[in-house]
């Protein structure tokens, strides 16, 4: 008798991505209205062969220059609020300063040459 296999061992099928005049897409099966219909998918960025979500990559990789060059305004300002409230959090109560360094002499007194 043959053995029958489980369904959760199987793998899943990697998006084969296809391009027209508009750019790459792939599709991806979704149910409409009780119908199940394959739709475009675009807006991604495809590293190593595998589709990205565009946001997901400019997040993890992109510059403030960078992500002011493509127009990505309201991007950077979510990174700019993380990065506001990593400050906040890392900020030291008021009753504890931190030491204070040494002012860096100006004077060329002590240089070699």
């Amino acid at each position: 008798m043959a053995r029958k296999r489980k369904k959760g061992n199987r793998k899943k099928k990697k998006p084969e991505i296809l391009t027209d005049r508009k750019g790459p897409f792939y599709f991806r099966t979704v149910f409409m209205n009780g119908k199940q219909v394959r739709e475009k998918v675009r807006g991604f960025v495809v590293v190593d062969s595998k589709p990205v979500d565009r946001d997901e990559f400019l997040r993890a990789n992109a510059t403030e220059m960078d992500l002011m060059a493509l127009g990505e305004y309201e991007l950077l300002h979510e990174l700019e609020c993380e990065r506001n409230q990593e400050w906040e959090a890392t900020d030291e109560p008021a009753g504890k300063s931190k030491p204070k360094q040494k002012p860096i002499a100006d004077d060329d007194s002590d240089l070699p040459f």
